[in-house]
């Protein structure tokens, strides 16, 4: 499997809304061409993504920037213009570039488009391309998998700072390669209705799915739409998989999933991203033909773990699962150190609120079900309740902190 994000990684098979990867594929060549004849782009620069909706544009837009050698952001519109200043993206830089859908909509009103034209290079609405009739093929950039594809940031809440997070092109397909594993094929039909600023839509829904999975499609659900998302595209197209980026999107959905349950051949997948996993989920889950997974971690160290809530998952509060990835932690004067694969040898902090329940650790609710490996350690655990310190020993391999 490749390391590099180009077009070379979309499964020849794969179609989008009824689009082939070739046609995709001319559309990336357009979207490459208005870049560099109209903008001059050149490795390195930056782009930042607000096409809204997750259709071709959006896809063609993500893999012309990636050929190109450009880091690109996800983004989306402040809730009001005085809110501008505090946006992740404004506190991690401005875009060279910045692709909006189309001014004065919804999601663009002009005083935003106004702070882009102010601060980029260009402000490119989704219809330029349109001008591009040219859809052979443009050079790509010499790319290595260690080049920076995406920049996103922590949250700050820990530190109460945003930082800058660059995460590379092997970083995104180690994070896809996960799902790959353990719940996509050709036969996964989706719905890619969001792409968020962290990157795990991305990692580990929208670039899996062109990878494997034969029928995509896209489309926003919004509200007054969710009983025609279940009807026409569970039900009528067999859609199997479906991101939630908030919780109240999962209740409006719950009444329609209830009304037509009788008419699913299939349970449905909903995709947590970017929340905690509500208790409510568990009953859902034992009522209805739908089950709740997650990925656990960070864009600053990577996929952690990987979560399912079914019809057999006990409730406990929070997150539940296996631990996936190997995980190290040191407790160091107070502080927890750690590392992982996927990551490197970073230095962390750890926060999470812990609970001891016979021999297995609990963090923020999440069953890690293992054994805390040396008395001395529960000795720590259980003086410093506030925080959990775990060390993982469930392979042979080495990890350590700087």
């Amino acid at each position: 499997m490749s390391e590099i994000i180009t077009r070379d990684i979309i499964a020849d098979y794969m179609k989008f809304n009824g689009a082939t990867k070739d046609e995709l594929c001319l559309l990336i060549n357009r979207w490459k061409r208005l870049l560099t004849t109209k903008c001059g782009v050149k490795k390195g620069d930056s782009i930042g993504l607000g096409i809204i909706d997750v259709n071709l544009n959006h896809l063609a837009v993500i893999f012309a920037a990636s050929e190109l050698g450009m880091i690109q952001s996800i983004i989306s519109r402040p809730i009001s213009q005085e809110t501008i200043a505090g946006t992740k993206h404004v506190q991690t830089g401005i875009p060279d570039i910045m692709v909006i859908d189309n001014r004065g909509s919804y999601w663009w009103p002009d005083y935003m488009v106004n702070y882009y034209e102010i601060h980029s290079k260009y402000v490119l609405t989704e219809d330029a391309v349109d001008e591009i009739t040219d859809d052979s093929y443009v050079p790509s950039a010499p790319l290595v998998p260690t080049d920076p594809f995406m920049l996103t940031s922590t949250s700050g809440t820990t530190t109460g700072e945003v930082k800058k997070i660059y995460l590379s092109h092997k970083d995104i397909i180690s994070w896809a390669k996960l799902p790959i594993k353990l719940r996509y094929n050709r036969e996964t039909t989706m719905m890619h209705n969001v792409n968020m600023h962290h990157g795990a839509a991305f990692g580990a829904a929208i670039l899996p799915g062109l990878m494997v999975v034969e029928n995509n499609y896209s489309g926003l659900i919004n509200i007054g739409t969710e009983e025609e998302f279940i009807v026409d595209y569970v039900i009528g197209r067999g859609v199997r998989t479906v991101m939630a980026n908030n919780p109240f999107q999962i209740e409006r959905l719950i009444p329609h999933i209830r009304k037509h349950k009788d008419k699913f051949s299939h349970k449905l997948e909903i995709f947590i991203a970017g929340f905690k996993a509500p208790d409510n989920l568990y009953d859902y889950a034992k009522e209805l033909p739908v089950y709740f997974w997650a990925s656990y971690g960070t864009s600053e160290h990577g996929l952690i773990s990987w979560f399912i809530i079914d019809d057999k998952t006990e409730n406990v509060p929070g997150y539940v699962g296996e631990l996936i990835e190997e995980l190290s932690i040191d407790f160091v004067d107070g502080i927890a150190y750690g590392s992982s694969e996927h990551s490197g040898f970073y230095n962390v902090k750890i926060p999470d609120k812990i609970e001891l329940i016979g021999n297995s650790v609990y963090i923020r609710g999440r069953l890690d079900a293992m054994e805390i490996p040396d008395p001395s350690l529960k000795q720590i655990l259980d003086e410093q309740c506030d925080y959990s310190y775990l060390h993982s020993k469930k392979t042979d391999r080495k990890y350590g902190t700087k």
